[in-house]
């Protein structure tokens, strides 16, 4: 770029020649000076990293798939990408299970029979993309609203696509009076890799003591018996990840270069990718600065580029040239690049936590530009 100065500023004095009328030469001058004829190289430096941080901050501004998934997705202390779920188990009134029993004036058994909470019904919409969840964790809590304590038995156990586990803590145990308690919290092992789909209670009993109904002990607010859940995971990239998006934009870009008058512009990128999935992308498509929406036909930019995917300890770098041409005359002004994307799991890493600092790296960016660079001189 030192060169380029120098030019520039060799020509000054003949600029400011100009604004004076001993040395007007305006008639007869094209008022355009051409440099460079063959082409230019220019370092552009490096750029990032986008991570999925990045992405993480702007999930709540999208709207209707980013505002829903926010309401389940957060960023997690350790840098992971946390899903949560909560919801009920099981939930009974006092005064109906009474109803049941056949002498509410002795202490009695009351089998409240099969229980099922459905956990993290987001994993059916993100399933459908290949992502899931690894470090999976559930936490059970139930609340009592008599004065006295109950004893409950049951036959619990987890779900999932192809595997089930024991709910730990959970086949007798004592409610205590008058409270919500958690009454287990249990990891799910590493290599369970699938998100859990169902907690189950079987054979739910509880030894009541008699007239259930004179011992609750705030009839105003809290009359049921009931057990909830919450739920977390940290999302990943499963092996089965793909996702495809047809004319993607990733925003205006407003490359004001029409002025300069180029024929051809190539941009050679190095980039570095620590997210587990690779990338293809293709069908390249300029649209019009001052027409929004409208796309430039006389525009090539080619050719079709792919990205491998890697992690944070070991980065893939992947190195393509993107060339910018104008079939007939030169590069207008650029308002937006769409392209479309096509990300899927990269190959022999199985499923692999998504964290905050994942995600992309350009460097050692540099542009050719070729067919003159023109600098258009206002002279008055």
């Amino acid at each position: 770029m030192r060169y380029l100065n120098y030019c520039l500023l060799l020509l000054l004095p003949l600029v400011l020649a100009c604004s004076r009328k001993d040395y007007d030469i305006s008639e007869g001058l094209n008022p355009e000076m051409t440099l460079f004829e063959k082409e230019i190289r220019l370092p552009l430096g490096s750029i990032g990293p986008f991570t999925v941080n990045d992405m993480f901050d702007k999930l709540g501004d999208m709207p209707g798939l980013g505002e829903f998934l926010a309401q389940y997705i957060s960023m997690g202390k350790d840098g992971g990408i946390t899903v949560t779920d909560t919801g009920n188990i099981f939930s009974a009134n006092v005064y109906e299970v009474e109803k049941e029993l056949k002498d509410p004036g002795v202490a009695s058994e009351w089998n409240a029979g099969e229980q099922t909470g459905y956990v993290a019904g987001i994993m059916g919409t993100l399933g459908f993309l290949g992502l899931t969840v690894v470090k999976q964790k559930f936490v059970i809590t139930a609340t009592n609203p008599l004065k006295e304590s109950v004893p409950v038995t049951s036959h619990s156990t987890y779900k999932g696509d192809g595997f089930s586990g024991p709910i730990e803590g959970m086949d007798s145990f004592t409610l205590p009076r008058r409270s919500t308690e958690e009454l287990v919290s249990q990891t799910l092992p590493d290599n369970v890799v699938s998100p859990i789909s169902s907690l189950e209670l079987s054979d739910l009993t509880f030894s009541l003591p008699a007239n259930p109904t004179s011992l609750i002990h705030d009839k105003e607010s809290k009359v049921f018996f009931s057990f909830d859940y919450n739920y977390t995971g940290n999302l990943a990239v499963g092996e089965k990840f793909h996702f495809m998006l047809a004319s993607f934009s990733p925003g205006e870009v407003k490359l004001e270069i029409g002025k300069y008058k180029l024929k051809q512009c190539e941009i050679t990128l190095e980039l570095e990718n620590t997210l587990p999935m690779k990338a293809s992308i293709g069908k390249f498509a300029a649209y019009s600065l001052t027409e929004k929406g409208v796309k430039d036909e006389n525009l090539l930019i080619t050719p079709d580029i792919s990205i491998a995917g890697g992690s944070p300890e070991h980065p893939a770098t992947t190195k393509f040239t993107l060339c910018i041409e104008a079939k007939e005359g030169t590069i207008p002004d650029i308002g937006e690049i769409r392209f479309d994307l096509d990300l899927a799991a990269q190959p022999g890493l199985g499923a692999v936590a998504l964290t905050s600092k994942e995600g992309l790296y350009i460097k050692n960016a540099s542009a050719i530009l070729s067919g003159g660079i023109t600098i258009p001189l206002e002279l008055e």
